[in-house]
């Protein structure tokens, strides 16, 4: 039997064993059911769809993950590019805020608590949006009334108006701190006014808006007020605010004089505007300007560009003219950089940028107020000669000076003081293969004011200065000598030295008078020998030194060895001063009380300088002159300024530069002021004496505080200032910005010009017409 595997062996016998059975047959009637397990049928279209799904499925995550991070990258960009998600934020932010206001009168209850108080709500309002936001200044609670309350904090809401009660939703907050010295102090920092640095805080204490505003958002200006010795500086914080960031943003810090805000302006040509910010004091000029400029992206949504006067890298030209240029006006000399970029403008028209133009327009603004300073009339020389030197007028200036050779004293005082303003800018001048010869000659003055004349000619010998310009040097810098011993610029009235006081008679005697508490009578020589010397009840000792007097109707003022007394014998001499005493006035200083009557009881002769011992009530320090020698303008007498418009023009142009003042308180200042006629020029013309006294000085005060030039109105405090002006207009005498004050004038005479008399600190002397100037020197 042949071998097979187990499972075929079986599967034999099953099969042997159904052929020996034989087929089964199935009974009548019988159902047979076969169970048949189908394939089922092919759908392919289904499988396409199912793909077709997964596809757009796919594509639909990516069209949404591109659009979002494309709207997220506008928001940053430029959030005004989607307005309706804008309009849509705000509805869905408004039902968040109902539950973050508060009313005013619960918020100034919170602020109360913590010892604080809301200031003046500042409303502001975006056009665009139509909502109201209220700016909101949180003050320090002031312990006494010592002026407004500094400002902590600046809380900005929005106003929801439509209920019932208007409710406030917090928007920003901003902390308010003080400025330092560094930053208020900064517009005197290059000025001769001296104000010692301190470590005070400088409090701000109100805020206004910056209008009109150069792009959507809101300006603010937090300001403060600072003043001394008669200098009054305005310093803050500019804050913008855009709605649509929602944020208060700080930009710069600033200080002006009183009368000078910041201001939008353009500058580079194009928009924005640009911010200006002068900080000029006194004759030097200084403006900051600001470059306004959009920024993309995160961060605040403007920025201040500060314009310098630094060569851009696209400015570098070929020779250098620009560099030349720009370094000319850090030197100071902005008329010749002005001039310089003016011409390079066109040559460089592919290249001239928004920044280039800002510097132009920079330039121009120092240019423009040293042009003007330079061409107006001054009434003292030293300040005309000043003028034309910032301007870089070398050879005006001095030609100015040796025509006024008796300025020559305040202006050495200056360029002893001066700090590089003016030598840096002659040193830029000299950079030149040709050398200016005045410009040489004003270096040489610097450089003998500060040190000596040796070291001012021996520089002038290394610069190879002519000739001609050393000999001018030492003939400006050595001028001869004055007539008149004077504080300030003074001419006085020729006198001849030969002039003998045996054959004229003095007819009138100015002089200093001072109080004397006791006498050694021994030193002086009686006037009347039949009368004793000594003093009645309630009468004081008085000594007279006397600066000028008449004779042959001419006024002549005091200079040593050239006195008419000199060598007289004692009878002579009262002999010849028989016309003008024994009797004086004294005209007391300011506060000092009524005019005084003096009688002489003595004299002599202290170093060929005449002295008088007088006796007189009271104790008081003036002016005494012989009596109706003499004239005094009396406010009683006075006629009203206002209507008189050479007057108040004349006014305005001397104070214009300094306090800015609008026709009604123009007016108000000359409602003040008598006005007198008189011919003081000698040319039969009535010319006009405009006296401020210090009431109408007080309102100069309060109407804004003047920088370094006005501080000798305040510091010491003036009874009154005059002003003379011509019938045409011009102004002929003024001591507004002097430390001297007119005491009085001489009688006038017919054909002839009076001499003013002028006082400083006691001081006394003349100043008389010049005709070839139209001016009192």
């Amino acid at each position: 039997m042949t071998n097979l595997p187990k499972g075929r062996r079986n599967r034999s016998k099953s099969a042997g064993w159904l052929r020996r059975q034989g087929p089964k047959r199935l009974p009548p009637g019988g159902e047979v059911r076969l169970l048949v397990r189908s394939h089922p049928p092919s759908r392919p279209w289904l499988r396409g769809l199912s793909l077709l799904l997964i596809a757009l499925m796919l594509w639909g995550a990516m069209t949404l993950l591109v659009f979002s991070l494309r709207l997220g990258f506008q928001l940053m960009v430029n959030p005004e590019a989607l307005p309706w998600l804008q309009s849509g934020l705000l509805v869905f932010n408004r039902q968040a805020e109902l539950t973050e206001t508060v009313t005013l009168e619960a918020l100034e209850v919170a602020i109360a608590a913590e010892s604080q108080q809301l200031g003046e709500p500042l409303r502001l309002r975006d056009a665009k949006t139509e909502t109201d936001f209220w700016l909101l200044p949180v003050q320090a609670n002031p312990t006494q009334a010592t002026g407004p309350a500094n400002i902590l904090e600046l809380r900005l809401y929005r106003l929801i108006p439509e209920l019932p009660v208007p409710l406030l939703s917090p928007v920003a907050s901003f902390p308010v701190t003080p400025l330092d010295d560094e930053v208020v102090l900064a517009p005197l920092r290059n000025t001769p006014q001296k104000i010692d640095p301190t470590r005070q805080p400088f409090p701000l204490t109100n805020v206004t808006q910056l209008t009109p505003f150069p792009t959507e958002g809101f300006w603010l200006m937090l300001q403060g007020q600072w003043q001394r010795s008669g200098t009054t500086l305005r310093y803050g914080q500019l804050v913008y605010f855009d709605p649509r960031r929602q944020a208060l943003e700080s930009l710069i810090r600033w200080s002006t004089p009183a009368s000078r805000l910041p201001r939008w302006t353009d500058l580079d040509g194009v928009e924005p505007a640009d911010l200006l910010i002068d900080e000029t004091v006194g004759l030097e000029p200084a403006f900051r300007g600001y470059r306004l400029q959009r920024r993309q992206g995160l961060g605040p949504a403007v920025q201040l560009l500060p314009i310098t006067l630094d060569v851009p890298a696209d400015m570098m030209d070929s020779d250098g003219a620009y560099y030349r240029a720009l370094s000319q006006s850090r030197s100071g000399l902005w008329s010749a950089a002005f001039k310089q970029l003016k011409a390079l403008k066109p040559k460089l028209a592919q290249k001239w940028t928004p920044a280039a133009e800002a510097q132009l327009k920079l330039v121009q603004l120092h240019a423009d107020l040293t042009q003007q300073q330079a061409e107006r009339r001054w009434s003292v020389p030293s300040q005309q000669i000043l003028a034309s030197l910032i301007d870089g007028r070398w050879e005006a200036a001095l030609k100015q000076l040796e025509a006024a050779p008796q300025a020559q004293e305040a202006l050495m005082r200056t360029l002893a003081n001066e700090e590089g303003r003016f030598w840096n800018r002659i040193t830029a001048a000299l950079r030149g293969q040709a050398k200016d010869p005045a410009a040489l000659v004003w270096g040489g003055l610097i450089l003998k004011a500060q040190q000596d004349q040796q070291t001012a000619l021996a520089w002038l010998n290394e610069q190879k200065a002519s000739a001609a310009a050393r000999s001018r040097f030492v003939a400006v810098a050595n001028p001869p000598v004055r007539l008149a011993q004077s504080p300030q610029n003074s001419a006085a009235v020729p006198v001849s030295a030969a002039t003998s006081v045996d054959r004229l008679a003095v007819q009138a005697l100015v002089g200093a008078a001072t109080g004397l508490p006791t006498v050694d009578l021994a030193q002086w020589q009686p006037w009347e020998t039949s009368q004793a010397m000594k003093l009645a009840a309630a009468e004081s000792w008085y000594e007279i030194a006397v600066v000028g007097w008449q004779l042959a109707g001419s006024w002549s003022l005091e200079q040593q060895g050239s006195e008419p007394w000199i060598g007289t014998t004692p009878a002579a001499l009262k002999q010849s001063l028989a016309l003008a005493l024994p009797e004086l006035s004294l005209l007391p200083q300011s506060g000092q009380g009524a005019e005084i009557r003096l009688r002489v009881r003595g004299l002599r002769l202290d170093n060929g300088r005449l002295k008088l011992l007088a006796v007189g009530s009271g104790q008081a320090t003036g002016l005494a002159y012989s009596t109706h020698s003499l004239l005094r303008l009396n406010a009683a007498d006075g006629s009203s300024a206002i209507g008189n418009g050479a007057v108040a023009a004349a006014l305005q142009s001397q104070i214009e530069p300094f306090v800015s003042v609008s026709t009604e308180d123009l007016a108000a200042l000359l409602a003040g002021a008598p006005l007198h006629a008189l011919d003081v020029t000698g040319d039969g013309q009535q010319e006009w004496l405009l006296t401020l006294p210090s009431s109408v000085l007080d309102k100069l005060t309060a109407l804004a505080g003047c920088d370094g030039l006005c501080e000798p109105i305040f510091n010491p405090r003036a009874a009154a200032k005059t002003l003379i002006v011509s019938s045409e207009g011009q102004i002929l005498y003024s001591d507004l910005f002097l430390p001297q004050t007119l005491a009085a004038l001489t009688q006038p005479q017919p054909s002839q010009p009076v001499a003013l008399l002028v006082e400083q600190s006691n001081q006394y002397w003349f100043q008389t017409y010049a005709s070839e100037r139209q001016q009192f020197d």
